[in-house]
């Protein structure tokens, strides 16, 4: 996922490779600098805390350093999606004279809560407080003020967690991820619409709505880097990108351009989705002619499931409703979503109001309602075994 996973694992692998060989060459203090760059790359995994804690406290460095650095450690995994074994080692080595359960919950807040009265005077862990104060708000329910001075520099720890192994819990994750939305610049957009296309939930919601509010502060440059994100993309991503452009000022070129690209991605079944979805983009910009262009091309080129998707949602007419609606997605604020829970389906929203939650697919149409294509039979005595590939 580009950044999200690719790139950053390479760099990270590199900055370890280095801080190995540091530690196996007992150079302390080259082993604190590159420990310190292993971190903030990936603010989200708890054994870099703790093994740049041991590496402070064997080097001679403040006490107080290494006990923050534990603390955030605790908090951070606390994150994760479970505590299993290997976190349990990991506790045992960190915390030789830990009493009771590894992995309570209970006991990790008592520990990491008299570790952080040791105040620390090192300006690289005011950002990562900022971090540990925005996931013990997600915990123990965040305030205004808290997520105002959390919501910055969180970019990191978002990319960090939005890999497939970091464990993190994908709550977590997709709240972090919407952060990047209130702080990030134009140049995550298309970083963030793979992320929509290719996450699961949670996820995937959130990097819709973080790319639809940094189209929203960035209005002047937002359909360029659109543009720039459906560059050899799939046709899921180039959907999403469509979904955008329809909120922006501008960006009829780059529509047009995708609607007479269908043809590439043609054999992809959600290329039925990005020809409806380009043709009627199209067509609330005015660019008429371009519209029917695209609705040639796509009755031409498209077949299978794509051919399939596109009948139906060509049939739904002014049903037919974008899988994310980009401009009322960019209204809700950080606070809706992250304090609000605005876009966590099933979780209960805190006191805080919440809009509705956000849904990722078109109208439903349930087994017996009428079916879409206006037969006058149900959806399951008609469509529904097609619409399902059976």
């Amino acid at each position: 996922m580009l950044l999200w996973n690719d790139a950053l694992t390479e760099q990270a692998g590199k900055i370890e490779e280095v801080l190995k060989g540091a530690l196996r060459a007992e150079d302390g203090p080259r082993a604190m600098e590159w420990g310190w760059q292993a971190l903030e790359l990936e603010p989200m995994r708890p054994e870099r805390y703790f093994l740049l804690a041991t590496v402070n406290d064997e080097t001679g460095g403040p006490a107080a350093v290494g006990a923050q650095l534990r603390a955030m450690g605790l908090t951070v995994m606390q994150a994760q999606a479970a505590i299993r074994e290997p976190q349990r080692m990991l506790l045992a080595r960190a915390f030789p004279e830990w009493r009771g359960d590894w992995g309570d919950p209970g006991r990790m807040d008592d520990e990491a809560r008299l570790l952080k009265r040791q105040r620390a005077h090192e300006p690289r862990l005011e950002a990562l407080g900022r971090l540990r104060d925005f996931l013990d708000g997600l915990r123990l329910g965040m305030d205004s003020g808290t997520l105002e001075r959390t919501a910055k520099g969180q970019t990191a720890a978002a990319r960090d967690a939005a890999r497939p192994e970091s464990g993190v819990d994908p709550a977590v994750t997709a709240l972090l991820v919407a952060t990047v939305g209130e702080t990030g610049p134009a140049e995550l957009l298309p970083e963030l619409l793979v992320l929509a296309a290719e996450a699961g939930e949670p996820v995937a919601g959130h990097a819709e709505w973080a790319a639809s509010r940094i189209a929203r502060r960035f209005p002047k440059v937002a359909a360029s880097r659109l543009a720039v994100a459906a560059r050899g993309a799939s046709a899921a991503v180039q959907g999403r990108v469509v979904d955008q452009l329809a909120a922006v000022e501008g960006g009829v070129e780059t529509l047009a351009a995708l609607g007479q690209g269908v043809g590439a991605v043609a054999t992809e079944p959600a290329a039925g989705y990005l020809a409806v979805a380009v043709e009627r983009a199209l067509r609330r910009k005015g660019a008429q002619t371009e519209a029917l262009a695209v609705r040639s091309l796509a009755l031409r080129m498209l077949s299978g499931k794509a051919q399939a998707e596109y009948e139906m949602y060509l049939a739904m007419g002014d049903l037919f409703q974008p899988q994310a609606n980009a401009a009322e997605l960019g209204k809700r604020t950080l606070a809706d979503v992250v304090m609000g829970r605005g876009l966590l389906e099933g979780r209960a929203p805190v006191e805080t109001a919440s809009p509705d939650p956000f849904r990722r697919e078109g109208p439903k149409v349930g087994r017996n309602d009428p079916c879409w294509c206006g037969s006058g039979k149900k959806y399951k005595k008609c469509h529904l075994d097609k619409d399902e590939g059976r």
